[in-house]
């Protein structure tokens, strides 16, 4: 665990350097990227949120899995910024592969990706999959692991929201409201801590308006930002 803990702050710290150093930053951070990338990467290595990473056994499967994106992603730059493309594309089209296999929560990485690449390493959308459509059509086929995965009798096909009681998905979605927010928190001022929070599923709508609110605001910065 504490390997691919590491390994993973590792794999950040090179995405942010690298990223740092594009040209769509026009050198503004070229002397101060690797302490920039280095400060951040260490800060998220030992947050205390972090402890379950390396103490929670189970969370292997989440651990590996934010491993194999962030490996995707650092591929994915490397072979757009470097002569050797062919061979960095197939490392991030395998770490996909690999981050399906470690948990479904991987299914978001491809979006990612392509959000990433029009953001940063090219104009926009149109010209990132005009370039780069092969990458992105193997991207969009390691989507068929996670559908595979859950049509299967395993732990996640019957975890909470996908089969598990009575909870819908849509009650389960309601109760991660206060969830997400709790944990936005905790980033910030990380006390109290605790390896099962026993959140109960929320009524209604009406029990958690105000923090789907927030929710709803966090995310219209972002997409304006």
């Amino acid at each position: 665990n504490v390997l691919i803990h590491t390994f993973a702050a590792l794999l950040l710290f090179g995405v942010l350097r690298r990223t740092l150093l594009l040209p769509r930053f026009a050198g503004r951070y070229t002397r101060s990227a690797s302490w920039l990338a280095g400060s951040i990467a260490a800060m998220w290595a030992v947050h205390p949120v972090q402890t379950e990473s390396v103490t929670y056994i189970v969370q292997r499967a989440e651990s590996m899995m934010g491993m194999f994106a962030l490996l995707g992603l650092y591929s994915c730059l490397r072979g757009v910024t470097r002569g050797v493309r062919g061979w960095w594309m197939g490392v991030a089209v395998l770490s996909m592969v690999l981050g399906m296999l470690s948990k479904p929560v991987m299914v978001v990485m491809p979006m990612l990706v392509l959000l990433f690449d029009a953001m940063f390493l090219s104009d926009g959308f149109g010209p990132a999959l005009r370039r780069r459509w092969r990458f992105y059509l193997l991207l969009a086929m390691t989507l068929i692991i996670p559908l595979v995965l859950l049509s299967m009798p395993n732990e996640s096909s019957t975890s909470a929201g996908f089969g598990l009681g009575r909870l819908s998905s849509w009650r389960y979605l309601l109760s991660q409201c206060d969830v997400v927010v709790h944990y936005l928190k905790l980033c910030v001022w990380p006390h109290p801590l605790c390896i099962d929070y026993a959140w109960l599923p929320v009524a209604g709508l009406g029990a958690v308006w105000c923090t789907a609110l927030s929710l709803l605001v966090l995310l219209g910065v972002t997409l304006v930002l």
